[in-house]
């Protein structure tokens, strides 16, 4: 698990060292074991490492002995030994025992597409094909890594944060009104566009190509979830068993560490299965919860009982309402994008937690959307009669109208999975300077495309949530609360493998008369206590209402007071909006909250500094100096 940078100049220019460095440390908290650096002419690789699989020769970036190709990656490649092995059998020299020098020369065996088909894992990886003047960065199918970049047809910036790239010196800051208006609906900004101008997310499952030869770059799909035929007719004994199976392989599978492995543990269905399947495999299992001192709020209870029954070490912290004040400054710095997401602040203390003990985490993210865990999935359901017909026969999606798969429709109060939109309509039209941006990106019409292709509306649901919601807000919680502490977060329930399985299940092996995730619950029917079986959902839900109707009231208004002008909203009508939430007996906490973390975060990235050149011998655990090739 690491952070990393790296910088293509222009065709007169050779990168700056110093600045190179500079950029690099800025992920300190991403990887603070070891720094590297690799230079090549034009092309420049920094990485930050946190040492989790052969600590001893994992270092980054890893270069080919031929000294053709130079690969570094954040992430993990779990099948990395299987790949490994078939890497020594074609006789290519490996000299660690690790998972990057696998991308290393698994490209020169199989070039970029050849590779990505054979990985399984969470990554952004960069690899410097030097004898074809390529650089390829990559990213995982399902999005648990990040990569952002720049580029304005003379160079190219990336890394694993945002604002490593909005700080490299000649990269533009300017707010992007359509990034701006996506948050503001949805509390996060989806697809390949961020908050700033200029600066893009490689989506999931995609890959970047950049030519130094002419300086052209390509961004394109290599994987991508497609509608999958729904298993009918097949016994319900044997899904539960090949669903239990393929559960267990998932997390097995996301074990391999040479450094302690530990678990979140809300108490709900999904991390109790996680740990019930580590539970034996993993010595001196260590498990982490978080409560609230809002008794309906919190789920301790039912964590530590699955603690106790399957004898884990168990911490727990307790979430109080003095705890917003001094979290959430910690929260904005270490998120880097914004996201408006109260989860972040108990989602920060778990991961303070349990980095004190471990230095990996599994957790259950991914479970809803892939078994229709949300109770809005419910109305996208077909009815009991429609389902013994032929759907697509009789109201194709294809032949609906073409608003019924954009993701923030005119006049929607949700998006096509449901998901409430945070503000829509004339509210947000009041507070922008301009409006209907966002729905004209290439990214919105492709959504839109993949959308349509879908029959089953259940799975057009979970589609919808899994590539928005999913990649550009729960994990990107999950990757930068843990990440900013330095503590590595894994999703089994994300294997892609599994992801396709579990979408091919039948509506009402998922969404049942009495339960949501119902196959699921059935499958561990046998591991887990009944009270955790038959708990209705429960998120990280804050009593946000109450914080705001005192302390964070002042906190609101601090902030919409600063000196900002984004060029994107109207203050003065902002600011009116705020206060009339303000006012309500019970304000919009899910709005509030959002609101203030966007204000915050602007202060906090305001401050950030472009990079200025750093002395070279000042990295710490440094493998390689900047030297041109």
């Amino acid at each position: 698990m690491c952070g990393i940078f790296g910088y293509i100049a222009s065709k007169d220019q050779r990168p700056d060292p110093g600045i190179i460095r500079a950029a690099t440390d800025s992920l300190f908290a991403r990887g603070p074991d070891s720094s590297g650096y690799a230079q090549n002419g034009r092309v420049a690789f920094g990485a930050r490492r946190l040492a989790i699989i052969d600590l001893e020769s994992g270092n980054q970036p890893i270069e080919s002995q031929c000294g053709k190709v130079v690969a570094m990656q954040n992430g993990e490649v779990y099948n990395y030994q299987e790949l490994r092995s078939e890497l020594l059998r074609l006789g290519f020299p490996l000299r660690t025992t690790g998972d990057t020098e696998v991308l290393t020369y698994g490209y020169m065996a199989w070039g970029i597409d050849g590779l990505l088909e054979r990985l399984d894992g969470m990554y952004a990886f960069a690899v410097h094909d030097r004898a074809n003047n390529l650089v390829h960065i990559a990213r995982d199918r399902m999005g648990e890594k990040p990569l952002f970049y720049h580029a304005d047809g003379r160079h190219l910036v990336f890394s694993s944060q945002l604002l490593t790239v909005a700080r490299y010196p000649g990269v533009p800051f300017r707010l992007n009104p359509s990034g701006v208006e996506a948050y503001l609906s949805l509390h996060f900004v989806p697809g390949d566009e961020t908050i700033l101008e200029g600066i893009h997310k490689l989506p999931p499952g995609h890959v970047l190509t950049y030519r130094l030869s002419d300086e052209r770059l390509t961004v394109r799909r290599y994987w991508h979830l497609q509608p999958q035929p729904v298993r009918s007719g097949v016994d319900r004994e044997a899904l539960r068993e090949e669903l239990r199976s393929r559960v267990q392989a998932a997390v097995s599978s996301r074990l391999v560490s040479d450094v302690p492995v530990g678990a979140f543990l809300s108490g709900g269905i999904d991390s109790s299965i996680v740990v019930a399947c580590m539970a034996g495999k993993v010595a001196d299992l260590k498990t982490f919860s978080v409560g609230f001192e809002t008794p309906e709020l919190d789920e301790s209870p039912y964590a530590r009982a699955v603690a106790a029954k399957f004898g884990t070490d168990h911490h727990h912290l307790t979430f109080g309402l003095n705890d917003f004040e001094h979290l959430l400054p910690d929260v904005v710095s270490s998120v880097d994008e914004p996201i408006g997401d109260q989860a972040m602040l108990p989602a920060l203390w778990m991961a303070r937690l349990a980095r004190q003990h471990v230095t990996v985490v599994l957790s259950g993210e991914g479970a809803d959307e892939i078994f229709g865990g949300y109770g809005y999935y419910r109305p996208r359901m077909l009815p009991p009669d429609w389902r013994r017909t032929a759907y697509d026969a009789l109201r194709p999606f294809a032949k609906l109208p073409e608003e019924n798969f954009r993701l923030l429709a005119p006049g929607a109060v949700e998006t096509p999975s449901g998901y409430p939109l945070l503000m829509a309509g004339s509210g947000l039209a009041a507070v922008l300077r301009r409006t209907g941006v966002f729905e004209k990106t290439p990214w919105a019409d492709r959504f839109a495309s993949d959308l349509g292709e879908f029959r089953d509306p259940l799975q057009a649901a979970c589609f919808t949530d899994l590539t928005t919601w999913l990649p550009d807000n729960l994990l990107v919680k999950f990757d930068k609360m843990a990440m900013g502490v330095s503590l590595e977060g894994r999703c089994p329930y994300l294997q892609p493998s599994l992801v396709e399985w579990a979408l091919g299940l039948p509506q009402d092996l998922k969404i049942g008369s009495r339960h949501v995730k119902e196959l699921l619950r059935e499958a561990f029917a046998d591991a887990l206590p009944d009270t955790i079986l038959r708990r209705p959902k429960q998120g990280f839900i804050l009593p946000l209402s109450q914080w705001f109707r005192h302390t964070g009231r002042s906190m609101m208004m601090d902030y919409l007071g600063v000196a900002i002008d984004d060029g994107v909203l109207r203050s003065d009508r902002l600011r009116r909006t705020v206060e009339g939430w303000l006012d309500q007996p019970e304000p919009p906490g899910r709005n509030l909250m959002a609101l203030l973390l966007y204000r915050m975060w602007l202060v906090h990235a305001y401050q950030q500094p472009k990079f200025r050149p750093k002395p070279a011998e000042s990295g710490e655990g440094s493998r390689y100096s900047l030297a041109v090739a």
